[in-house]
């Protein structure tokens, strides 16, 4: 049976920012509507999975995965059920589904169910069950990492390419690094009624071994499919002409809309977005911040 929850969709006051979006009273309804739709077809996965072995039993060999890469299902818990509920009873990430899909409940319930069955497979052992601990070959890098908020106050993430090596990287753990972060961001960096973020991405000192498509074709289409309307702006900085080429192939993989959100700037326009006093100095900024991977 499926749990009673408040559909009310909790926002603040305006707090001055053009990311402050609340629904709409006429659009509402469609977010309760869009809880009974997730809930049935949540109850729907699990009986689809009753009958089979359980998580350790699949992943004795290859961590659960096929041929191909994908992960086998297995019997759901029910701690994952909890999990799951809890995902979908949150307003916020039912709207996001919502908007991506232009408040289509069909295409919206289909995309997010989707994202239930990954967020709980995720690489064997699901998305909320990742620690520090196993990305400590990522996190000592300092290649990314979340600090203050810019002008629309939108949580603020930072990508250094040039940290990041193709040719060294280990792709289970710099995906798993990747999600890591983004459940940090969503649970810990939303405040003030805006829940869309910033990230700058530089690319200084960029060299072709920086360039890795396989993950940002994983990164791109996890942010498309099991993020939606998370991305307010990306930030390309310091792009050098080498990054054109690569820049050809990787737009190839990201939907028109979050083209439009992509602005290739300098250190001087940066501030245009982050107040300087919230800037690291390493970008010109007042802020003695600096990285410190014992600090995740």
């Amino acid at each position: 049976p499926v749990s009673e929850v408040s559909h009310e969709y909790v926002v603040t006051s305006d707090c001055g920012s053009d990311e402050y979006r609340p629904v709409s009273d006429a659009k509402k309804p469609k977010v309760v509507e869009f809880h009974s739709v997730m809930m049935d077809l949540l109850d729907k996965k699990v009986e689809e999975c009753k009958d089979l072995p359980s998580n350790e039993e699949v992943c004795v060999e290859n961590n659960g995965r096929n041929e191909d890469g994908s992960q086998k299902p297995w019997k759901w818990t029910n701690n994952e059920i909890v999990l799951a509920k809890q995902w979908i009873n949150n307003p916020v990430n039912r709207v996001r589904f919502l908007r991506a899909r232009r408040w289509n409940i069909e295409q919206a319930s289909e995309l997010m169910i989707e994202a239930v069955a990954w967020r709980r497979t995720f690489q064997g052992k699901g998305v909320e069950n990742i620690t520090a601990e196993e990305i400590q070959n990522e996190l000592q890098t300092g290649k990314a990492y979340h600090h203050g908020y810019d002008r629309q106050k939108r949580p603020v993430s930072y990508v250094v390419a040039s940290l990041h090596d193709n040719s060294e990287r280990d792709l289970d753990e710099v995906q798993k690094f990747c999600v890591f972060m983004m459940e940090k961001q969503a649970n810990e960096g939303f405040k003030d009624g805006v829940y869309r973020s910033c990230i700058v991405f530089d690319l200084g000192g960029f060299a072709l071994r920086n360039m890795d498509y396989q993950f940002m074709k994983f990164m791109i289409h996890m942010l498309q499919n099991y993020y939606p309307d998370t991305l307010g702006v990306a930030l390309i900085l310091n792009s050098p002409w080498l990054f054109s080429g690569c820049w050809a192939i990787l737009k190839r993989w990201i939907d028109p809309a979050s083209q439009k959100k992509v602005n290739f700037i300098d250190v001087k326009q940066l501030h245009e977005y982050i107040d300087p006093d919230y800037v690291p100095k390493s970008y010109g900024g007042n802020d003695e911040w600096e990285y410190s991977p014992t600090e995740i």
